[in-house]
């Protein structure tokens, strides 16, 4: 597959709805070239929504100078993360709580949300980023970019960069610590009896505030258009609630959730028009301005 999906096609379908003509879909709303928006655009299918061109794409052959390309190994990880994450997420929504989620699926659970925080572009940007800056000083690395260019195949060290990334992202995620840190968090689902909550192409809300990257309190993520899942630090959880404080947070992130998926996405994912005067202002407000 040469698109690859940052945010499961199978979470998507949960904003789907039936048109005038009786097809199923989803809202897209995005800002125009001329920035408007238009609030009632077209059904579409999850298949065209958060995706990017060999996002996951591993290069192969790169002591060569024509190389190749594989852009399933990490595709199908993820699909196997998905499908076993998204049946938990299923029965979250069918049973409106977490209790029934047996050992298994709890594990299931804990994975697909590591995953989904570490695989997004934005996400895979910050940690590119955050690696070049720790190994820029490094001689082993200037003689490995020297090696490269002195064998007029300079162009895939950026090559071997960017498999270092994604392969590196792998081993995380199988790691008991990083899984461990969203085991121990405290899950709380928010339900609603109409369609309230956005998607988004970046929907995932770490540490309560949009535009975050490293999680450590917590993070917010809508499973579907009346379900939010929190995952809050049990320090924290414990300090909010000694303080009486819980429920007036709780309240409080739930009011601004959508906003922050819109600051935090290029295009919200929405089950129906917009049709409320106040969401309409806040999405003019707050969509993010990049034109996909």
């Amino acid at each position: 597959k040469l698109k690859h999906h940052f945010v499961p096609q199978g979470l998507l379908r949960n904003w789907y709805s039936r048109d005038e003509k009786g097809m199923n879909g989803l809202k897209k709303i995005s800002r125009k070239p001329n920035n408007t928006i238009n609030f009632n655009p077209p059904h579409v299918s999850a298949k065209s929504c958060c995706s990017e061109e060999h996002l996951y794409t591993l290069n192969e052959n790169l002591s060569s100078i024509i190389t190749t390309q594989n852009t399933n190994i990490l595709e199908d990880y993820f699909g196997d993360i998905d499908n076993n994450g998204l049946k938990s997420i299923r029965k979250i929504i069918d049973d409106e709580n977490l209790d029934e989620l047996d050992e298994q699926q709890y594990h299931a659970l804990y994975k697909f949300l590591a995953a989904f925080h570490f695989r997004s572009p934005e996400k895979i940007n910050f940690v590119t980023d955050e690696l070049k800056d720790r190994i820029s000083g490094y001689k082993i690395i200037s003689h490995l970019q020297s090696s490269f260019e002195a064998a007029n195949i300079g162009e895939n060290y950026q090559k071997l960069i960017d498999n270092a990334i994604l392969t590196s992202m792998q081993s995380v995620l199988e790691s008991n610590s990083y899984l461990d840190f969203f085991r121990n968090l405290e899950y709380i689902v928010f339900s609603t009896q109409k369609d309230t909550f956005f998607s988004g192409e970046n929907p995932f809300i770490v540490n309560f505030k949009p535009n975050e990257n490293v999680v450590n309190t917590g993070f917010i993520l809508a499973l579907s258009p009346t379900k939010l899942l929190f995952g809050v630090n049990k320090n924290y959880f414990v300090r909010l609630n000694k303080r009486g404080l819980f429920i007036d947070w709780l309240c409080s992130k739930i009011a601004l959730h959508n906003q922050w998926v819109c600051e935090q996405s290029k295009y919200i994912i929405s089950s129906k028009p917009i049709e409320n005067t106040k969401d309409k202002e806040m999405i003019e407000k707050y969509l993010a301005t990049n034109i996909m």
